[in-house]
């Protein structure tokens, strides 16, 4: 406190013993405030690289999801931030394709925010980004084995027509896209490359004794929530929100059907969602129509 940064270390496996240990500080242009960040995940790629994801927040409050590639011995292949957007928690993988799978959460975390599944190139580049509704965070995320599919878990807040309120548990299979159907959205995020300066340092080494416990535990009997029933589309689609009046509401509810790719927001019924819907939605919603 109050720098933190993104920390690797390697050590002997018989033994302990540190054989490197590095932190990875943002150099951010233009900014007095130091970075605080972290490492949440790390996977070992099939050429030895080391993969490694977190969050920062480049020199001030908002969170921003990050994504480093190291070689065997700690040094920096790219280093990406994706700014204002975020963490990348705990889950990163490589799929059998070399191509680097990201999850945690996209927006405020708990109160306002998706789960996210970014998937990167070798290199760092962007493939598919996909943020998946009322899943608030994603905990872990894997490459299936039938290759290109993936699959997410995490908590949810479902409504309280669909569950027994409160917070439970999701899993998410996708297919190799991330699309799984209903409830997902694409976003588009360009990472940023900020300068880094990889610092060595020593750390101490103690061995502990250890203790073998048992934690009490209770057993759950899961339920399936069918989150994608098709709701009917409403008659009006001026009155988009239904409840008898023609207001800014119903923008906000064709908006948000819209983004979301809903059915119900092909107001022109050509079987896409474009553009021409919002022009075809605002053309009724000013004169009153359906």
């Amino acid at each position: 406190t109050p720098d933190r940064d993104a920390m690797v270390m390697r050590v002997n496996s018989s033994t302990g013993a540190m054989i490197w240990a590095r932190t990875y500080p943002l150099l951010i242009p233009g900014t007095n405030s130091p970075d605080r960040g972290n490492g949440d995940g790390l996977a070992i790629s099939d050429n030895r690289d080391i993969i490694v994801d977190g969050r920062c927040d480049t020199g001030n409050a908002t969170q921003n999801y990050q994504a480093m590639r190291l070689d065997s011995l700690g040094n920096i292949r790219w280093f990406e931030v994706f700014n204002r957007q975020g963490s990348s928690f705990r889950s990163v993988q490589e799929d059998p394709n070399a191509k680097i799978l990201l999850s945690g959460w996209l927006g405020t975390f708990p109160t306002a925010s998706s789960a996210m599944l970014t998937l990167l190139d070798p290199a760092g580049g962007v493939i598919f980004q996909h943020k998946y509704q009322y899943l608030i965070t994603a905990l872990g995320s894997t490459p299936t084995p039938a290759n290109p599919f993936y699959a997410l878990c995490g908590t949810v807040n479902l409504p309280t027509t669909l569950s027994f309120g409160g917070t439970d548990i999701e899993l998410i299979h996708t297919d190799g896209a991330g699309f799984v159907g209903c409830l997902e959205g694409t976003y588009s995020l360009a990472p940023v490359r900020y300068p880094v300066n990889p610092v060595n340092w020593q750390a101490a080494l103690a061995s502990q004794v250890s203790t073998f416990w048992q934690a009490p535990f209770t057993r759950w009997d899961m339920r399936d929530v069918p989150l994608c029933i098709q709701r009917p589309c409403p008659v009006c689609a001026a009155d988009f929100n239904e409840d008898g009046g023609i207001d800014g509401d119903d923008i906000n509810a064709f908006f948000q059907a819209w983004e979301a790719g809903e059915s119900c927001a092909d107001v022109n019924e050509d079987g896409g969602i474009d553009g021409d819907d919002i022009r075809a939605f605002f053309r009724l919603w000013e004169n009153g129509g359906c």
